[in-house]
């Protein structure tokens, strides 16, 4: 007897009673039987890697599956939980449950729905594509590691060495690593750098530059270099006391010019030193700033310290007393040692 001119003979759909691809639910499992397993009886880790606990539809036979992955090689692979009632698509090799079944696949139901909101877009437009976890989710190499946007040319990436780099699509750029780390825009004229190793602060911005050192601080500029010391922030418009200095000479001479004061004053104001009045205000200014840039503290009730006596000898007392209690800059050193424009100051 022919038994391959009898199978040709008699076959047809479904009269071969195996099958090769089977849908499956898997198990739900209990705490001391799980449906996921990820070592042997032995306690040993699966040679297999994970088994998972399926039983086929509409069949009704329960098998052990291995989990197909895009990564699998010496020490790599991926992974994504199961829970029971998760559906799934399962290979079944020679038709033979028994052969070792392979899951290759998973498939929303009931249980499991689809995302209709994904990153508050709705993904049922079919306008994108995504991949929405409900778990933690980690991806780890050992080689380098990058994401970019071919549009812009954006991207986030990790080299070898493990340094972090982020740039936009201007090339601005934020940089992470063991020896630096820092924020830079595109051109490279604007940046700021910190040297973990030397404790060190580099800053520049186009022609200036700033190092900062415990050792030693270098300060580059082609411009204007400009110092505003505050030992607590104005409320009004603060200026330095040389900035009322310079303001108070300048307004006199406008008055004397425009013959404003008295005929007496500004004779006084032309007289020849030392009699001129230029000259003895000069010289009680002169000492006011040698007072007020004095960092030694000053005490009373003033908000800025008891500086009445200096300021007195420039307006007169009265002048002075409505200065100084009219000043509400913050005392922030309680020593009174801190100088600048928040201890003794002026305020316009």
């Amino acid at each position: 007897m022919d038994h391959g001119l009898a199978a040709e003979a008699f076959k047809r759909p479904g009269i071969d009673p195996r099958q090769w691809v089977s849908y499956g639910i898997v198990e739900q499992g209990t705490p001391d039987a799980p449906p996921i397993r990820f070592k042997d009886d032995n306690g040993n880790p699966s040679p297999y890697g994970p088994m998972v606990d399926v039983r086929l539809q509409p069949s009704g036979i329960a098998v052990p599956c291995r989990v197909a992955y895009g990564v699998s090689g010496v020490g790599e692979g991926e992974w994504y939980p199961f829970v029971g009632g998760d559906e799934v698509i399962v290979l079944i090799p020679e038709g033979d449950e028994r052969a070792g079944c392979v899951i290759i696949g998973r498939l929303n139901q009931e249980i499991d729905t689809w995302p209709i909101v994904v990153a508050g877009q709705d993904s049922t437009k079919n306008t994108f594509g995504f991949k929405r976890m409900q778990t933690p989710y980690i991806v780890e190499t050992a080689a380098s590691y990058l994401v970019r946007s071919a549009l812009t040319g954006s991207q986030i990436g990790i080299d070898q060495e493990g340094k972090v780099i982020v740039n936009d699509g201007d090339k601005n750029s934020m940089t992470l690593g063991p020896d630096s780390l820092g924020f830079s825009s595109g051109d490279q004229e604007t940046f700021v750098t910190l040297f973990p190793g030397t404790k060190q602060v580099f800053l520049g911005a186009d022609s200036a530059s700033f190092l900062l050192d415990a050792t030693e601080s270098v300060f580059i500029t082609q411009g204007t270099l400009k110092f505003n010391l505050s030992g607590g922030s104005a409320t009004g418009t603060a200026v330095t006391a040389e900035q009322v200095v310079g303001l108070l000479i300048n307004m006199l001479q406008t008055l004397v010019t425009n013959a404003a004061l008295s005929p007496a004053f500004c004779a006084l104001w032309s007289a020849a030193p030392p009699t001129s009045a230029v000259t003895q205000i000069t010289n009680i200014l002169g000492l006011a700033l040698q007072g007020l840039a004095l960092p030694t503290p000053f005490t009373g009730s003033a908000p800025a310290g008891n500086f009445a006596p200096l300021l007195g000898t420039i307006f007169g007392p009265g002048g002075a007393l409505q200065l100084a209690g009219s000043n509400p800059l913050a005392t922030v050193d309680p020593t009174g040692t801190t100088p600048g424009y928040g201890r003794p100051s002026f305020k316009l």
